[in-house]
């Protein structure tokens, strides 16, 4: 792990990053290191929005500008973890998702 410059009052370290599909919508984890404490593996999700732009005038040269479809990642609260490993951090976020898409 990188050096945490003195500024910084937190610093991470993106360990991994995994990607899952449930009913078609799409997730992102991504498994950080603190640079500290007993359990520095923790996790951040993201969910994949798509977001359509209408332009809001004609442009010069294109007139009939179209919307455009844009994905963008929004940040997802699954509640927080923290473990030992980046393994067990991932494996406990992963059992956070999977709980809302339970019957």
């Amino acid at each position: 792990m990188a050096k945490p410059p003195d500024f910084a009052t937190e610093f991470f370290t993106i360990e991994r990053t995994v990607e899952v599909v449930v009913n078609l919508k799409v997730f992102r984890i991504e498994v950080m290191q603190s640079s500290g404490g007993d359990k520095p593996f923790s996790t951040r999700t993201y969910e994949r929005e798509d977001i359509v732009a209408q332009p809001a005038y004609a442009s010069v040269g294109n007139p009939e500008r179209k919307p455009e479809t844009y994905a963008a990642w929004k940040s997802l609260d699954l509640g927080w973890t923290a473990r030992e490993t980046a393994e067990g951090a991932l494996d406990q976020a992963l059992g956070f998702l999977g709980e809302r898409f339970r019957d």
